[in-house]
């Protein structure tokens, strides 16, 4: 009886045992579950099927412990060296603010701005895991031009929109972070109060001290890539402002604008404008008739063509210039009109990069 007692309680004490054992070798049934949600939010959006996946995350975000199941995700991902899951997240919560800021939703709604708090928590997994991360070094100047779009609230944005310290930080020489700084400065400078073009609300920057901030991250972008000749147009149109028109001149010369024939219009654009600052209104109206066979709708090198004309006592000329002006087609814009946007004509660009980068 006494063998048999003992038999009976190493018995139970086996059955009870062995499940605790077991079950200390995997997650909890919930964060099981709460892991493989985002796994199927992971393979739906690298199925292609980008509405059924924000319409999945939308639903996920309803829930209250929303939160911790990101949180048990990342780690649970991470330990298990799934970095490039990481990364798919980080573009569904990136492609989920894309859609709803491009629906013109406030950003103090319930809109884009959602979203925010568990992008900073994706973005801070990937940067405890890998400082220098290449898709970071890709994802950084999106964001920026995605950023460009609402350039005017800037001096309301939240503070976790605002990244641009972060990648210079991580990042401080590569070219396309320092092109977008550039850029998001010499926009500051078109919106400040004291800009002749542009009469708005000022900010938190003097317009000098935007310009020179702007011919400081432009030069680095250079530096760190001599083809990039966007830097180049926008440093030439800053050293504008600046009074240093030998130098702009210098920065555009040449044939090699070229290949790209938007970038050859905007160059003799500013071209044009620089050689207006300098007293020389026959080298600025060759640059402007240069521009204006380049593109659909010159219609900025028509205006400043017509301009000068005024300014010369043509006037006649200038009507007819002006008239030519307005009648061009309305389906396309000037290209003049996209690069005062600032980067945000590279946004869709560099989006299809990034998802290019999380395909496995």
């Amino acid at each position: 009886m006494i063998r048999l007692a003992h038999a009976w309680a190493i018995l139970v004490l086996l059955c009870v045992l062995v499940p605790v054992n077991a079950q200390a070798q995997r997650p909890p049934d919930e964060a099981r579950y709460q892991i493989q949600v985002y796994d199927g939010l992971v393979k739906t959006y690298r199925s292609g099927d980008l509405s059924g996946t924000l319409a999945k995350l939308d639903a996920m975000l309803g829930s209250r412990t929303a939160n911790p199941q990101l949180a048990a995700w990342l780690k649970s991902a991470s330990d298990m060296g799934r970095i490039g899951s990481v990364e798919c997240v980080m573009m569904i919560y990136t492609e989920a603010f894309h859609v709803a800021s491009r629906k013109n939703l406030p950003l103090a709604l319930n809109g884009s701005r959602r979203y925010l708090p568990y992008l900073t928590m994706v973005r801070a997994e990937l940067r405890r895991v890998d400082g220098r991360s290449a898709f970071l070094r890709r994802w950084y100047p999106m964001w920026e031009a995605m950023l460009h779009g609402i350039i005017d609230d800037f001096d309301t944005w939240d503070l976790g929109l605002d990244l641009l310290p972060e990648a210079l930080e991580a990042y401080p020489d590569d070219s396309e972070i320092l092109l977008g700084a550039g850029a998001r400065y010499e926009l500051l400078w078109w919106r400040s109060p004291d800009n002749s073009h542009r009469d708005l609300v000022g900010g938190q920057f003097p317009s000098r001290d935007r310009l020179v901030r702007a011919s400081g991250y432009l030069r680095r972008s250079i530096a760190a890539n001599p083809a990039e000749s966007e830097a180049r147009l926008r440093l030439a149109r800053v050293l504008a402002e600046l009074g240093e028109y030998r130098e702009g001149l210098a920065l555009i010369a040449g044939d090699d604008w070229k290949a790209d024939r938007v970038f050859e219009y905007l160059a003799r654009m500013i071209e044009g404008d620089l050689y207006e600052r300098l007293g020389d209104t026959g080298a600025a109206a060759a640059a402007y008739d240069k521009a204006i066979p380049l593109v659909r709708v010159p219609q900025s090198a028509r205006i400043a063509k017509a301009y000068l004309e005024h300014q010369s006592g043509a006037r006649q000329e200038a009507v007819e210039e002006v008239l030519r002006a307005t009648s061009l087609p309305l389906d396309e814009n000037d290209p003049w009109v996209v690069y005062i946007r600032g980067q945000l004509w590279r946004r869709d660009a560099y989006l299809k990069r990034l998802r290019e980068m999380v395909q496995p």
